[in-house]
């Protein structure tokens, strides 16, 4: 599913682009991901899973552009992907296919700024429109920008997995 982009002039004075990616942003996609998962362990996603690679990339925009309620969206300034976020409906089953998922990240260089709010605006708007009923997502507790910003959407905690992410050193 494609998503109408949206530009926004930032406070910083630089441009914001938001948009869904497609083949020619595989290698930005795949560039992101191997920034963020070295500077931060709030990232699930670790090198280990395959999303830094292009071929994976490519197959989830296409994945994306085929469906008619998943959908990824990309932040950038000056042409370079800093941001990311997905959304999906996993659940087929009558009793749960009201319920989706989202994900989302910003490259630490840029937090503060606004995108992951602009991100979320846009998530959500969609969400609306496709039918979601209930969007979920996951936290590391101790992300307290990434917590406060899901509260600013009307996010509530529903529940604690102790040990639920495991770090390289354990």
């Amino acid at each position: 599913m494609k998503i109408k982009e949206k530009i926004k002039q930032l406070k910083s004075g630089e441009t914001l682009s938001i948009f869904s990616p497609d083949e020619k942003d595989a290698q930005g996609l795949a560039d992101h991901y191997n920034k963020i998962i070295t500077e931060t362990d709030y990232i699930m996603s670790s090198p280990d899973d395959g999303f830094t690679d292009v071929e994976h990339q490519l197959k989830w925009i296409n994945n994306c552009k085929n469906s008619e309620r998943d959908f990824i969206i990309a932040a950038s300034i000056g042409g370079k992907i800093i941001g990311l976020a997905n959304f999906d409906f996993p659940n087929r089953r009558f009793r749960s296919k009201h319920r989706s998922y989202i994900g989302i990240s910003v490259q630490k260089e840029y937090w503060g700024k606004g995108i992951a709010s602009e991100m979320m605006t846009i998530i959500i708007d969609e969400a609306k429109r496709l039918g979601s009923e209930q969007i979920e997502l996951s936290v590391v507790s101790a992300n307290k920008s990434g917590v406060n910003l899901y509260k600013k959407f009307g996010f509530i905690e529903t529940g604690i997995m102790p040990k639920a992410m495991k770090l390289a050193d354990g």
